[in-house]
């Protein structure tokens, strides 16, 4: 009983130490109900798992620091001692100190330490431990009264015990009640944007609302919804640097000559392509793919060009099959793009059958190609004409089915020297 007056003495004296010493916060007493659970360490033979009930009561020194004292009781059975079960009466007084994490208004993690007496009372013998405890919890407020708080700990005497709790605390006290001194709904201690102009509109921590988050608050704000992470002016306009009518984090040219026309990305324009700026181009609409000078101009060689195609054919026949219908087309392409030049179709056979029939052949294989090549690549008859080799020429060894497929061919040769833009 000693003990329990000593650590009742010393929960009062440390309150109202607390209370001098201290700065005031809002509502800094707490009352305290709570139940739950309480585990006994198998070495003291009782039961395991037992309720508890309690009251309490504390002191908070800060939104962080407070310190507590409470009276727990429930009662106990089964207990072996000398082959006899008695029921008994259990009791626990505790101070702890409390550390909350967060502020005020959160939900808020704590971690306590304290000193703890654990009695035990029945009409066989009474017991008793001093035991010191480690734990923590969780705690909400709402309505700024009214705490709701989980706990759970470990005890630590004679024997290690644990228990666990759920309650409720009410909070009152404190020299005046929280302002609100700038009047924009969010109290002084929580508010980090003290002197809101009156009438603004606020966040959850009293700053002015920055709906495009620029930095600049709305009522400053003269171009709203500016993209994220775009650097802006003093009045919430994306800066343009180079004053090309282009926001900095857009523009892909930044420092663009003074009065160069730009595209929607900030870039000179280029209306012909040719990688010169219009600003700075002496010769606009150069060719698509034109090589050009510094000044945009086109530059003109003396070029060799040339394309030649091969055509194969299946064996003793002269029919042009679908597959190759593009080889003549682009032999079109190409004429049509020099229209100066000529083409001669030479038409071979591989050396199966008389030398006769082989000319004959050939002869048709390139009238066959010449033929479409006027129908359906559209060049003049005058500028196409087709000659037969038979079977005298041979590109691969007739000797061999690979080698007499590569000899039954056509093929087209073109080529001119023109004046071309690089």
């Amino acid at each position: 009983m000693l003990f329990r007056k000593l650590l009742l003495s010393t929960a009062i004296a440390a309150c109202a130490t607390a209370a001098v010493a201290a700065d005031k916060a809002p509502q800094p007493y707490r009352v305290l109900g709570f139940g739950g659970g309480y585990t006994y360490d198998s070495d003291r033979n009782l039961e395991d798992d037992v309720a508890l009930f309690g009251l309490g009561g504390g002191y908070a020194f800060d939104k962080n620091m407070s310190i507590e004292g409470a009276y727990s009781m429930f009662t106990t059975s089964q207990v072996d001692r000398d082959d006899k079960d008695y029921d008994m009466e259990g009791e626990l007084f505790s101070l702890n100190g409390l550390y909350h994490f967060g502020e005020p208004d959160d939900i808020r993690p704590f971690v306590q330490v304290g000193l703890n007496y654990l009695g035990l009372e029945h009409e066989a013998d009474d017991d008793d431990d001093t035991m010191l405890s480690i734990g923590g919890g969780v705690e909400k407020v709402f309505f700024d009264h009214i705490a709701v708080r989980g706990t759970i700990a470990a005890l630590a005497g004679d024997s290690t015990d644990a228990m666990a709790t759920i309650g409720l605390a009410y909070l009152f006290g404190g020299d005046k009640k929280p302002t609100d001194s700038d009047g924009d709904g969010v109290l002084d201690s929580q508010d980090k944007c003290p002197g809101t102009p009156a009438g603004e509109p606020v966040d959850s921590r009293g700053c002015e609302l920055d709906d495009d988050k620029d930095g600049v608050f709305n009522r400053l704000d003269a171009c709203p919804a500016t993209p994220a992470g775009a650097k802006v002016d003093a009045k919430g306009c994306p800066l343009d640097s180079d004053k090309d009518g282009v926001a900095d984090h857009l523009d892909q040219c930044p420092a663009t000559p003074e009065n160069a026309e730009v595209d929607k990305v900030g870039c000179p324009l280029d209306s012909d392509k040719d990688g010169v700026a219009d600003h700075v181009d002496e010769c606009a609409n150069t060719p698509m793919g034109a090589k050009v000078d510094a000044k945009g101009c086109r530059i003109m060689l003396e070029q060799k060009v040339a394309i030649d195609v091969a055509i194969t054919f299946a064996s003793g026949s002269d029919k042009l099959t679908p597959q190759f219908y593009p080889e003549v087309i682009r032999v079109a392409k190409f004429m049509t793009l020099y229209p100066d030049t000529k083409v001669v179709i030479e038409g071979h056979t591989d050396s199966q059958g008389s030398a006769a029939f082989n000319q004959r052949l050939s002869e048709r294989r390139a009238k066959s190609v010449a033929n479409f090549l006027v129908k359906n690549g559209g060049i003049d008859a005058s500028r196409v004409s087709s000659i037969g080799h038979g079977e005298a020429k041979p590109v691969a060894d007739n000797s061999t089915a690979q080698g007499r497929k590569q000899n039954r061919r056509v093929v087209a040769v073109v080529e001119t020297t023109v004046m071309v833009g690089q």
